[in-house]
């Protein structure tokens, strides 16, 4: 709980000012502009997956690691950090040729200076995870997003365009570098031990090739926009996308960053992780589940009022990426699930699988536009990763699909009702109103009508968790 606590605080605070921050950038910014540094950090996702070769998931799983083989893994990853580097600076020529984009390839040679701090740091903060100092942790982030937006806020008044967005992700992990390593310096040990550590670099193989998988179906969309679309397109999609999955990446980051070491703590034992997993999902669907389809429901008004005209073609891909977020927002919990059990392999399976059907899905919907990509996440994502990762995650834990489904069943119901009443609403005194009134008066109809479901119909679940933290208030103090 101090964990969700401090990680959570910090989380939400870094998130109110990216909020903020983005909506003054994409008025000083073009939608080329973002075009070019999502294409580039499309590419720098790629090779970071690789560069840090699972092993902050391989550290944090493995509680049997001893001094010298966390050694030798730090020397690992710092390797593969510089040969990354060297690599990424080489073939930057040949990344910018395949968008058609020669600005491109300068981006991503300023961008592959973090190859090296994401190597240096990867040991030392998965031990810090492992450590549970989620105090510590979560300043380090604090200080990495605000850097973050200050750089680029400053840049992109200055007018530098793309290269606003590039030095500000640089600044932010280079700070994120230097706290990690001053609160947990790395010791390098000798490439002749490589053979020790053969255990952790195979749950480390799981996890890229995992992540690899992941890499492809979540890209594919942005690559085959910009190649088929152009640029300015995949700007729309690109924001479309930003706006979708701010609160769904920033929840589950908090998820992810909490519960690797508390799952990896009670990985013997599947009474507590049934538990954790079930009251985890639950509460992960309460918070997310409004969120996103209350995003789909506004998105009409918020984006020419928030946005600007300009923006209008992010309405369609954002209402069908809000929606799909419902179910992506339950992957990466149970995903974790998986990796701490020792079942990496078959949550390897599972991106694998999802990343040779959704790209041939993807192609398909750019004969619609943006829209068709996004749709495609909708319909088709869901019966990928449900039998593929879902299920199997599932009974790893011990937790029967329909005690699964049953404590999902609260934020469904509560989201189908807010639904009506803000579609009613909209179209009746709603229709009227200015667009700005309308985007607030919709968002407050919807809060109001999901916490008045809730209330009046799954009362006792609330009640659970409102006992239990006051529980956990008490015993802490």
């Amino acid at each position: 709980m101090k964990g969700l606590a401090w990680t959570g605080a910090v989380k939400w605070l870094v998130q109110a000012l990216s909020w903020l921050s983005t909506l003054v950038v994409a008025h000083l910014l073009s939608p080329g502009d973002y075009g070019v540094a999502g294409a580039t950090m499309i590419f720098v996702a790629l090779v970071q997956l690789v560069n840090e070769f699972g092993l902050g998931a391989a550290v944090v799983s493995r509680r049997d690691l001893s001094t010298a083989q966390l050694a030798t893994l730090s020397t690992f990853s710092l390797t593969l950090g510089l040969a990354f580097f060297v690599l990424a600076s080489l073939g930057a020529n040949a990344v910018a040729a395949f968008y058609h984009k020669p600005e491109i390839a300068q981006v991503v040679r300023l961008l592959s200076i973090s190859f090296v701090t994401s190597g240096i740091a990867v040991v030392p903060r998965a031990l810090l995870t492992k450590e549970l100092r989620y105090k510590e942790l979560s300043a380090i982030e604090a200080a990495e997003s605000i850097v973050m937006i200050v750089v680029t806020l400053t840049l992109a008044t200055l007018g530098k365009g793309y290269w606003s967005l590039a030095w500000g992700v640089l600044a932010g992990r280079v700070v994120a570098c230097a706290g990690t390593v001053a609160l947990r310096r790395p010791r390098l040990g000798s490439p002749r031990g490589f053979a020790a550590i053969k255990a952790p670099l195979n749950v480390g193989w799981h996890v890229v090739l995992g992540g690899l998988g992941w890499y492809v179906y979540r890209t594919a969309d942005a690559n085959l926009i910009t190649r088929e679309l152009g640029t300015e397109a995949f700007g729309f999609y690109a924001m479309a996308l930003a706006i979708a999955t701010l609160p769904l990446d920033r929840l589950n980051e908090l998820v992810n960053r909490v519960t690797p070491g508390v799952f990896s703590s009670v990985q013997q034992d599947r009474t507590e992780l049934e538990r954790y997993v079930r009251r985890g999902s639950q509460a992960l669907s309460l918070l997310l589940f409004p969120v996103a389809v209350g995003l789909a429901l506004v998105a009409g008004d918020m984006v020419p009022v928030i946005l600007g005209e300009r923006w209008k073609p992010v309405v369609a891909p954002l209402q069908l990426l809000s929606l799909s977020a419902v179910v992506r927002a339950l992957v990466p919990l149970l995903n974790q699930v998986l990796v701490s059990t020792g079942n990496s392999r078959r949550s390897m399976q599972a991106t694998v699988a999802a990343a040779l059907v959704m790209p041939v899905a993807f192609l398909v919907g750019t004969r619609w536009g943006t829209p068709g990509v996004a749709w495609m996440w909708l319909a088709l994502y869901p019966f990928v990763i449900v039998p593929g990762m879902m299920l199997p995650a599932l009974r790893a834990a011990g937790v029967a699909p329909a005690a699964y489904l049953r404590a999902l069943r609260p934020a469904a119901e509560g989201a189908i009702a807010m639904a009506v009443v803000v579609l009613v609403s909209q179209r009746t005194w709603l229709a009227d109103l200015s667009p700005a009134l309308r985007l607030g008066s919709g968002i407050a109809l919807g809060a109001l009508a999901y916490a008045a479901y809730l209330m009046a119909v799954h009362r006792s679940h609330l009640q659970d968790y409102w006992h239990w933290f006051r529980s956990l208030r008490v015993r802490t103090s």
